[in-house]
């Protein structure tokens, strides 16, 4: 999945000096996160999906399954990465 990682999302291209790279360092920690914490498939459909912008039907067919099984990876994926996060948040507050 290390080709996931090198890819940095558009929106950052046309921002400069600390804003791009704070940006990219979030990015970067959110898709760490994404690869520790989801199984491969959720993780490859997120990363997909939203870093590199593919409909379900795109997803579907570079993994090889039906768009309604990438859906289904998606939403488990976001659900578990929005639980982690939020749990992240409880523990860093004094």
């Amino acid at each position: 999945m290390n080709q996931f990682i090198h890819h940095v999302p558009h929106e950052t291209k046309s921002l400069g000096g600390e804003a791009a790279f704070l940006q990219t360092e979030e990015a970067q920690q959110l898709i760490n996160q994404i690869q520790q914490h989801l199984s491969e498939n959720e993780a490859k459909a997120i990363l997909y999906r939203y870093q590199h912008e593919c409909t379900l039907e795109e997803t579907a067919d570079k993994m090889g399954l039906q768009p309604k099984t990438i859906s289904r990876y998606v939403s488990v994926g976001l659900k578990k990465i929005r639980e982690i996060v939020k749990n992240k948040e409880r523990a860093d507050k004094p």
